[in-house]
C-alpha cells in the first residue's frame, strides 16, 4: 500500500475541491486501501467491482 499512501498525499495537495481519486487495486487489498483513503480525509470511498465482479477500483472524493 506504499505507493496509495504516496499517490493519496500528493493528491490531498493537488487535487481541487470536489476532485476524485481512482486506484486500479489487487483484488485481495480492497478494504486496507479503503482504510487508507479515508484515513487520509478522503469521503465517499467505495469499492468497485470489475467485469468479472471482483474487486478492482477504489474511488474516493476530496471534500475541502
Amino acid at each position: 500500500l506504499l505507493f496509495y499512501d504516496a499517490i493519496a498525499d500528493f493528491a490531498k495537495i493537488n487535487l481541487k475541491n470536489n476532485g476524485k481519486l481512482y486506484f486500479e487495486i489487487h483484488e485481495n487489498y480492497g478494504n486496507e486501501t479503503l482504510d487508507l483513503i479515508e484515513s487520509k480525509g478522503f469521503s465517499d470511498a467505495r469499492l468497485i467491482k470489475d467485469i468479472n465482479g471482483k474487486n478492482r477500483i477504489v474511488s474516493a472524493q476530496l471534500i475541502n
